[in-house]
């Protein structure tokens, strides 16, 4: 029988209107505030996979521990609920909830908050799966560039090349010198493309270096 997730619109601390506890951890000792959820969770799972979590929460921070035994709450406003949502079961051990076939989107924003935190490792039991995923087939151009990130992250170099080439040829120099990939992808605004110098290379093959 299929795990299941119990979820509450209050707990031990009553979550604000509009955010529903997600008890990822229901015995756990910390609240993390992201968009419309609220996750309880554990902790020391946190501290041992991300030394940035490690440092935020038990280090000199005003996210630390409060010491009037007020309840222990995080926000992470900059943090999109569901791909924070699928790390934290993977680092509390709940794989089986773990989607099996995630969308390329999905996988590019996991991908993005583990780097942010300094976790990328998580991610190893799925690479293979994710891998498929960002290798298939007619993608939209948007899923093409998530793609090059993805493979980069996750060491696929065959993947990387290939998309790296795909880019390369079938981008075009739009009317204010951009470089624009499908519609309307202007690759100068992609933040997460892969390698700091890859968009250099981009340039250098459009003659801008």
């Amino acid at each position: 029988m299929a795990a299941e997730l119990r979820t509450s619109n209050a707990n031990t601390e009553a979550a604000p209107s509009g955010l529903t506890t997600v008890d990822i951890d229901p015995e756990g000792d910390l609240l993390i505030d992201a968009n419309s959820c609220r996750f309880r969770v554990c902790s020391n799972a946190l501290r041992r996979q991300s030394p940035v979590w490690q440092q935020m929460l038990f280090g000199p921070w005003k996210e630390a521990k409060p010491t009037d035994g007020s309840a222990w709450i995080v926000e992470f406003p900059d943090d999109p609920a569901y791909p924070l949502r699928i790390i934290l079961f993977i680092i509390h051990g709940k794989f089986e909830l773990v989607p099996p076939h995630p969308l390329v989107i999905s996988i590019y924003n996991i991908l993005i908050l583990a780097q942010k935190y300094d976790m990328i490792g998580i991610a190893r039991p799925w690479c293979s799966q994710w891998l498929k995923a960002a290798s298939e087939f007619n993608l939209p151009a948007a899923d093409v560039v998530r793609s090059l990130y993805i493979a980069w992250e996750l060491g696929d170099e065959h993947l990387f090349a290939l998309r790296l080439e795909e880019i390369s040829v079938q981008a075009r120099i739009d009317s204010e010198y951009r470089l624009v990939y499908g519609e309307d992808i202007i690759l100068e605004d992609e933040i997460h493309l892969g390698p700091y110098d890859v968009l250099d290379y981009f340039r250098y093959t459009y003659g801008f270096a």
